[in-house]
């Protein structure tokens, strides 16, 4: 009896210690293909650092580390100018990996270019969702910065946005877009006077 326990017991360890080192090799994995991305991208080889960064974003879609391969994905697009192909390579991840946080990322990044392709109103739907999703999350905090942009400064719905920046201030005092959102506040306040 006592060696069935201590087998069971062993079994047990075994199995989360797997897990445990199963999940950091996976970390030390994904910051491996980042380094050899960076390298391909010193190289000025965006295509293969993309190719590279898309399997990081496949093979593992909830590692927190996957959002820095996203982050990257998006640099090398905006450096070659492959703006259509980014936005369809975010709404693919989206599709491909719903309800993670990488497809929370993926929509974060693709909504400038709705902005940039005049679809204010999808883009606010897109920035509500990621608020609603994550509120606490950076990217929902810049979600919400955006749709406070895009009633401002697209839609002019000057009190939309106001009251967008002033929750940015008064839920997120301490970030840089609680800062940003007092001088915006500032700069509307100018312009109605």
């Amino acid at each position: 009896m006592k060696w069935l326990l201590l087998g069971i017991g062993v079994l047990l360890f075994s199995q989360s210690g797997y897990s445990f080192f199963h999940r950091r090799n996976d970390t030390e994995l994904i910051m491996m293909k980042l380094q050899e991305a960076k390298i391909l991208m010193a190289d000025e080889k965006y295509d293969e650092a993309i190719n590279l960064l898309k399997q990081i974003v496949d093979q593992y879609p909830e590692e927190e580390k996957t959002e820095i391969a996203l982050a990257t994905i998006n640099h090398c697009y905006q450096i070659i100018g492959y703006m259509n192909e980014a936005f369809d390579y975010y709404q693919e991840v989206e599709k491909k990996h719903p309800d993670t946080r990488v497809a929370l990322v993926a929509v974060y990044y693709y909504i400038p270019i709705l902005i940039q392709r005049e679809r204010y109103q999808e883009a606010i739907q897109k920035c509500q969702q990621i608020y609603d999703k994550a509120p606490e999350s950076y990217w929902a905090i810049g979600s919400l910065f955006n749709m406070a942009n895009i009633y401002c400064d697209k839609l002019e719905e000057t009190e939309k946005g106001v009251k967008i920046y002033q929750k940015i201030i008064k839920k997120y005092p301490n970030t840089q877009f609680a800062k940003i959102a007092r001088m915006e506040l500032q700069m509307v306040k100018k312009e109605e006077n």
